[in-house]
C-alpha cells in the first residue's frame, strides 16, 4: 500500500480506485506480473520455510512434553 496525497486528499494507490481521465498530460505507467522465475523462488522458499515451522512446532512440542514430565 502506497501513502501519500493526491489532490489534497489521501488515499490508497488502487488501480480500481484511482480515477481515469483521459486527455490529461502526465505520465504513466503499470506494474507488469513478476517473471515465472521469480514466481516459482517465491514458491520454493515458501515451502522450505513451511517444512521449517513444522519441525521447529514439533520440536516446542516436544520440550513442552519434556518439561511436563
Amino acid at each position: 500500500m502506497t501513502w501519500g496525497q493526491i489532490e489534497g486528499t489521501p488515499f490508497r494507490l488502487d488501480g480500481s480506485d484511482t480515477p481515469i481521465r483521459p486527455g490529461l498530460p502526465g505520465p504513466t505507467f503499470k506494474i507488469s506480473e513478476p517473471p515465472m522465475r521469480e514466481k516459482l523462488a517465491h514458491a520454493l522458499a515458501e515451502k522450505v520455510s513451511e517444512k521449517n515451522r513444522d519441525k521447529k512446532q514439533k520440536a516446542l512440542e516436544t520440550a513442552k512434553r519434556q518439561l511436563a514430565m
